[in-house]
């Protein structure tokens, strides 16, 4: 919490992406597989210039259409990469594939660049990618930008 007592709100803007097949679904194939899902696999792209700020990996994927149970907050976000964009903005990546990240903290990082595969580890009822910006480099402990 902030030291004047406030909660944090650090999800009020985040988005969590999905991709459609052509015929307008999320997954064609068996539901529970990972690799049925449109976004799963697709590259997760660096908004802007940035830095580095932390990553996460090594997290399980979870099986897809079962809801996670005994994720700590901590671990919510399964593998993930925050960047520092400057002047206390920081954007989240959620939800990565394990061993898919391609960068490490304190590099930079340019507009476009790939960072790692979308996939559905941490609390991921199904692939997706979670993004969010936020005022500082915690995913919990901070507040949601527009």
């Amino acid at each position: 919490m902030p030291s004047d007592g406030r909660a944090w709100i650090s999800q009020r803007y985040a988005v969590d992406w999905e991709q459609l097949t052509a015929g307008g679904a999320i997954y064609s194939g068996p539901r529970e597989k990972l690799e049925s899902y449109s976004i799963y696999g697709q590259p997760a792209l660096a908004v802007a210039d940035a830095i580095v700020a932390s990553v996460t990996d090594g997290a399980p994927e979870q099986t897809p259409g079962q809801y996670p149970t005994n994720i700590s907050p901590a671990a919510a976000d399964g593998d993930s990469v925050i960047l520092d964009l400057g002047q206390h903005r920081y954007a989240l990546y959620a939800h990565l594939q394990p061993g898919s990240i391609k960068v490490r903290p304190g590099d930079h990082v340019r507009l476009g660049q790939q960072l790692g595969l979308v996939g559905g580890s941490g609390n991921s009822v199904v692939p997706h990618l979670h993004f969010q910006v936020s005022n500082r480099p915690s995913s919990m402990a901070s507040n949601g930008l527009p």
